[in-house]
């Protein structure tokens, strides 16, 4: 019987938890995705729409361990609401007040707070609610609704956006991040969550695995974003139709979402910690990115489907070895973690945006893959860090205010 209510229990904060990622990530796919049409109208180039992306993402840096752990203090089903409803806002005003690029920019910028707050309130509500059991492939399903964006996103292009209508495609999704706000349940263990919240406050987090996982994340996320950001327009460039453009998105999102399950049923059925899975993705990734500056529709659908499901699937994994580590005050330690994710989301596009206006895509894709195996090595630096420290006799990765091992 208490299995069941934990299956029941799970599903209940598992599907609101993937409806607002997906919203809070709708911002900056939509404008990636719909790009082609967005650019000729507002008159800038894609160099400044990378700078327009990064500063959604460079919010989320800046405002992520200010208030990532506000979720810690209110409760996850109020941080949850509060995330949606600012995505809601951020994307009806893109509908209708985007007529300049600093308009647009200061828009989606605005949107990066959405970030912030959100994805620390989705991982303390699964690492709250659901068993340690299936957290592996909890945060997979959960980090599968990031590609799930992207791939609604790519569809928009063929279904409404080849016909000029790209502000009715954020209208709607700003009415599907409106009803998610108004959809998020309740926390059934309201009395632990009140326990939790305060001795989380207490809790001190050792910060050098901490930092590692920051660096490889930052130097992953640079390339997730880029890529979401530049690959329809990339490969229209060379000469594939916009339409099928955002069919490719679609299928390598769809590949994305697959492999973000996989990785995270791997990680309960191994009881692994994570982070070497999430080193692998990353370099077989960087092959599908190094496969991006070929031509063709078949190959730069494979390659895209390589470089999205590897190179784009490590995040599930990471969070959840996050959260694996730190139990005590897993919104906390993801706010810390993701500073490195948001930072690299923002500089990512554009870095490669400038790239790609002085260079080419190519040289741009090129950069990438050479940076997700960089990637990889900080991970199992993070990794061989925790291992250590773990070896020490440390039974959890923390430390209480006085410096003393949470575990000890």
């Amino acid at each position: 019987m208490s299995s069941r209510r934990e299956r029941i229990g799970s599903v209940r904060v598992l599907v609101p938890a993937l409806s607002v990622t997906m919203v809070m990530t709708f911002p900056p796919f939509l404008a990636g995705a719909l790009a082609f049409a967005i650019l000729p109208e507002l008159g800038f180039d894609t160099g400044s729409l990378g700078v327009a992306l990064g500063g959604f993402f460079g919010m989320s840096a800046i405002s992520s361990v200010t208030i990532g752990g506000l979720a810690d203090r209110i409760g996850w089903p109020a941080a949850m609401r509060v995330s949606s409803a600012m995505s809601a806002v951020t994307m009806f005003g893109i509908a209708v007040l985007a007529h300049s690029w600093l308009s647009f920019a200061a828009l989606i910028s605005l949107g990066g707070l959405t970030m912030a707050i959100g994805q620390p309130a989705v991982n303390l509500a699964l690492a709250r609610e659901v068993p340690a059991s299936r957290q592996g492939f909890v945060f997979g399903i959960k980090h599968s609704a990031i590609p799930a964006a992207a791939m609604l996103s790519g569809l928009a292009v063929p279904l409404f956006a080849v016909n000029g209508d790209w502000r009715g495609v954020f209208v709607g999704a700003g009415v599907i991040a409106g009803v998610v706000a108004l959809a998020v349940p309740g926390s059934q263990r309201a009395s632990a969550d009140v326990a939790s919240r305060r001795s989380s406050g207490k809790v001190g987090l050792e910060m050098r695995p901490l930092v590692f996982m920051a660096v490889g994340a930052f130097l992953a996320a640079s390339v997730a974003s880029a890529l979401s950001a530049f690959l329809v327009i990339s490969v229209v460039d060379s000469g594939v139709s916009p339409g099928t453009g955002g069919l490719i998105l679609a299928a390598a999102s769809v590949t994305g979402l697959v492999v973000r399950l996989l990785a995270g049923w791997w990680a309960d059925a191994r009881q692994a910690s994570g982070l070497g899975g999430v080193a692998l993705l990353l370099v077989v990734g960087s092959a599908g990115l190094g496969a991006l500056t070929g031509t063709g529709t078949w190959l730069l659908t494979l390659a895209a489907m390589l470089a999205f499901g590897a190179g784009w699937g490590w995040n599930g994994l990471f969070n959840f070895s996050v959260v694996k580590h730190f139990p005590r005050a897993p919104a906390r330690a993801t706010s810390v973690a993701l500073t490195g994710t948001y930072i690299g989301a923002s500089l990512g596009p554009i870095v490669m945006g400038q790239v790609i206006e002085i260079y080419s895509f190519q040289t741009a894709w090129l950069a990438a893959a050479a940076m997700s195996s960089i990637s990889a090595v900080a991970m199992l630096a993070a990794r061989w860090q925790l291992t250590g420290m773990s070896n020490e006799g440390a039974a959890a990765i923390e430390v209480g205010p006085d410096g003393s091992r949470a575990g000890g």
